[in-house]
């Protein structure tokens, strides 16, 4: 009888655990994908050749997370490609953002006080697998379209540049962990500070009416 109640009452204390990690962070990177999809579909990139949709949709999801994508291209010996991508898609952002913090925040409802290192550990969760789904994302998100030279400059120059051109695009997987670890770093942050009935640390309390306006 005492062992089931000790039990029950260390359940109490950690309400959260990787299952709620993992419902948190696929909510959040579905409604991404899906919010990408429905609106690079709006804007007729379904038809994109060589299957390149999916690729462009973790492209799009990425850089809402704050991901790096960098283009690359190939024009043949005579002729120099340099590009740069600088996107942010707001409304994929939002989307992501509001529902990744609704999970982190879930379990701590209804708790007055969470110590610092709970507060720490159920963020290191989502942290570890929001990583996996960047990297998922990331090695998803590249694709390389094969243009041709003929249509875009004409029979006589297709035959100078001797093949033809390419652009494609990928995502740089170490800047997109930094900098995707550093977006939900925020997301965390601001939703643990604006949400009045998410938990603080006792030494925080005091603060509680200053950073939770009504």
């Amino acid at each position: 009888m005492n062992v089931r109640s000790s039990n029950d009452e260390n359940t109490a204390r950690t309400p959260h655990g990787w299952r709620d990690a993992l419902l948190a962070v696929l909510t959040g990177v579905l409604a991404m994908v899906v919010t990408a999809a429905l609106g690079l579909w709006a804007a007729g990139a379904a038809g994109l050749p060589g299957g390149a949709f999916p690729a462009v949709v973790a492209a799009v999801v990425v850089m809402a997370a704050g991901g790096s994508v960098g283009l690359s291209g190939d024009a043949g010996s005579l002729v120099g490609t340099q590009a740069d991508l600088s996107v942010l898609p707001l409304s994929v952002t939002l989307v992501g953002a509001l529902l990744v913090a609704r999970g982190f925040l879930r379990p701590l409802h209804h708790r007055a006080v969470a110590g610092g290192r709970e507060l720490a550990g159920w963020a290191g969760r989502v942290a570890a697998l929001w990583i996996v789904a960047l990297i998922v994302l990331s090695l998803i998100a590249r694709h390389t379209f094969t243009l041709s030279a003929e249509d875009l400059t004409g029979s006589e120059a297709a035959d100078l540049l001797g093949e033809d051109p390419k652009i494609g695009f990928r995502a740089e997987i170490p800047l997109t962990l930094v900098f995707g670890l550093l977006w939900l770093a925020g997301v965390l942050v601001l939703a643990l500070i604006v949400s009045r009935r998410a938990p603080l640390p006792a030494r925080l309390l005091r603060f509680q009416e200053a950073v939770r306006p009504a």
